[in-house]
């Protein structure tokens, strides 16, 4: 029997290579993750994996195989954690992937306010 894993959004073209290339797991990645599919497709679903969804409570309750969210991205503030928490399940996302991407953009923003780079309007 393959664990059912719904990634709400598709992730990055590796990770999804990863979770594909596993026989023992059924990846679904809905066309439009709207209420009417989750009311539907939630009862054997056992991992969710999500970007920018809200995972709200009546979602981890209409799943009772549920047994992990994971985050792909930093926080978990899209993420009902008091019934994750409650139901026993673990949520986990991928803290620093932007850290480098951060700094860089600090420092470009830095250097574009030090040499004045988008100051001025023309006349």
């Amino acid at each position: 029997m393959k664990h059912k894993v719904v990634c709400v959004q598709p992730i990055h073209p590796e990770g999804m290579k990863i979770l594909r290339s596993r026989e023992d797991l059924e990846i679904i990645v809905p066309e439009s993750p709207e209420p009417q599919y989750w009311e539907q497709h939630l009862a054997d679903v056992e991992a969710i994996v999500v970007r920018i969804t809200r995972i709200e409570r009546w979602m981890i309750e209409k799943a009772p195989r549920l047994k992990l969210i994971s985050r792909h991205g930093v926080g978990v503030d899209n993420i009902d954690l008091a019934a994750a928490a409650a139901r026993g399940v673990p949520v986990g996302n991928t803290p620093g992937v932007l850290t480098d991407a951060t700094a860089d953009l600090a420092f470009a923003l830095l250097l574009a306010a030090a040499r004045r780079l988008l100051g001025r309007a023309a006349s």
